[in-house]
């Protein structure tokens, strides 16, 4: 993957318009008189007071306590294999979904379960383990959906699997016995592209989709089906948009990761806003939004960040080369405890918090998530009508539960 999203092909949708700038208004109005706050409605009947953005430009959001989500939030979960396997703390209990990540599959609709030589794959072993059941019980209790991702970050394989009907049938009926077997709730399709390519992919994964959902929901309506989109999705021919948006239940969309490990600045990873030349959550929403209704998109939560060594100490310092590495809400936090003269900064414009710390002689930087950005984050979804969020990942937070106030507030009821 590129050192960032690449998304000067879109044009900047603007925030404002008139229907906010009415809002706005009426709302300053009221508030002169009283306090005012708007219930939003959620699973079980639950409500909350909810902040809504108000956009005066990119540059400067104010919040106001006005509107209403969805009337049914979610608050999607992915669970890792490897997280399971580190036997991390887990919390579930403000989740609607919990994702397992994941199950891979070959060109030949056949889920990786098992090597050549007939032992579990680390990603099989870990669903079928006494310790992802024990939490995914827990999180059932509670009324959570119980989701399997499936897997591929292949071209050809994917290609492959969707172009072929014997191959497609065969993935269907292996997902059915799953499902039954498992007693799942839905299946989540993580296919990722990594590059372009030739092959009319978006007119067999259109046909693939449709084949699977119709398939799965004859025997259950109910079932879930959501598909994952990274945040340059609606730049990328791979995907027909619009008919995805059509087919599947949910598109949890993948806003984070605008700068990476291997990035030649160090800078936030979901920025919600951003200067006119710069990438944001703001716009890569805006630009899904065209394609895929409000009511089905998910936005994509980062429980991590990623830490360089840079040449100083200023905002979006360079960085040095090989220094990258991810950094978890768990490994700042153990961080910040170890430190106390680290400060927490934070940019006005992407709502993202940023530290630095020296190692040695070394200066290291890291850009990160916290209950702040969080907060902001979950009063946008509001704001554009989404239907809910979808964390990456559980875990990553380990015991500093903080970065789930937020969401667990908005989860409570009057």
């Amino acid at each position: 993957m590129a050192d960032s999203y690449d998304l000067s092909s879109a044009a900047a949708v603007s925030v404002w318009n008139f229907g906010v700038l009415r809002f706005i208004l009426i709302a300053s109005l009221l508030i002169l008189g009283t306090s005012i706050f708007v219930g939003a409605r959620f699973i079980g009947n639950s409500t909350t007071k909810a902040e809504n953005i108000a956009l005066k430009d990119n540059t400067t959001p104010t919040f106001v306590s006005a509107g209403s989500l969805q009337s049914k939030y979610e608050v999607v979960g992915f669970l890792p294999s490897w997280v399971v396997a580190q036997k991390t703390p887990i919390h579930t209990d403000a989740l609607t979904q919990l994702i397992y990540f994941g199950i891979g599959v070959n060109k030949n609709g056949e889920l990786i379960r098992f090597t050549e030589s007939n032992e579990p794959v680390l990603e099989w072993h870990y669903f079928v383990s006494d310790d992802f059941n024990t939490i995914r019980d827990k999180a059932a209790a509670r009324g959570t959906k119980i989701i399997l991702a499936i897997k591929s970050f292949d071209n050809e394989t994917i290609d492959k699997l969707i172009s072929n009907n014997a191959a497609t049938n065969r993935f269907i009926a292996q997902i059915k016995s799953l499902i039954s077997e498992h007693d799942l709730d839905g299946i989540n399709l993580d296919f990722e592209y990594v590059t372009d390519s030739s092959f009319p992919t978006s007119r067999f994964f259109t046909l693939f989709l449709d084949n699977v959902v119709k398939a799965l929901k004859k025997e259950n309506s109910g079932l879930i089906v959501s598909v994952d989109v990274n945040a340059t999705a609606f730049n990328d021919q791979a995907y027909d948009l619009a008919k995805i948006g059509e087919i599947v239940d949910q598109v949890i969309l993948m806003t984070y990761d605008y700068h990476q490990a291997g990035s030649t600045r160090a800078g936030p990873i979901a920025p919600l806003f951003a200067a006119e030349q710069e990438h944001s959550v703001d716009k890569s929403v805006k630009a899904l939004l065209k394609n895929i209704p409000a009511e089905k998109m998910l936005l994509g939560i980062p429980f991590y960040g990623y830490e360089w060594q840079t040449v100083g100490t200023e905002y979006k310092s360079v960085t040095i080369a090989n220094s990258g590495a991810l950094a978890t809400y768990k490994r700042v936090n153990k961080l910040r405890k170890e430190n106390s003269d680290i400060v927490v900064r934070r940019d006005k414009q992407t709502y993202s918090p940023w530290i630095v710390y020296y190692q040695g002689q070394a200066v290291k930087q890291i850009y990160y998530e916290d209950e702040q950005s969080v907060k902001k984050k979950l009063a946008y979804t509001a704001l554009n009508n989404l239907a809910g969020i979808a964390i990456w990942a559980l875990g990553y937070e380990g015991n500093y539960t903080t970065i789930w106030k937020p969401i667990k507030e908005m989860r409570t009821k009057k």
